[in-house]
């Protein structure tokens, strides 16, 4: 309401459109993986099925390219590749 109140008396809206939105969010846990530049931060998603996606954390991937003097992407896939090792 506050919002609206806003957009109403700032601007030349005439009407504002409300929705109700639903979200599904998937099973997930936190994982390191080991990398040879040093130890990659995760999540561990469990697909429906009971499959399990790593997806490595942008942030510790970024620290450890940085430290290593290697890219962003190569962190990332070897991050994704050490998790695939070792969970096959």
């Amino acid at each position: 309401d506050a919002i609206e109140a806003v957009l109403f008396r700032h601007t030349t809206a005439l009407g504002v459109r409300r929705q109700t939105l639903g979200r599904s969010i998937l099973p997930r846990v936190a994982a390191t993986v080991a990398t040879p530049w040093g130890e990659v931060a995760g999540v561990v998603a469990t697909l429906p099925g009971g499959a399990k996606r790593f997806t490595p954390e942008h942030d510790a991937c970024r620290d450890v390219a940085a430290g290593a003097d290697v890219t962003l992407r190569e962190v990332y896939l070897a991050a994704a590749a050490a998790y695939g090792r070792e969970h096959p």
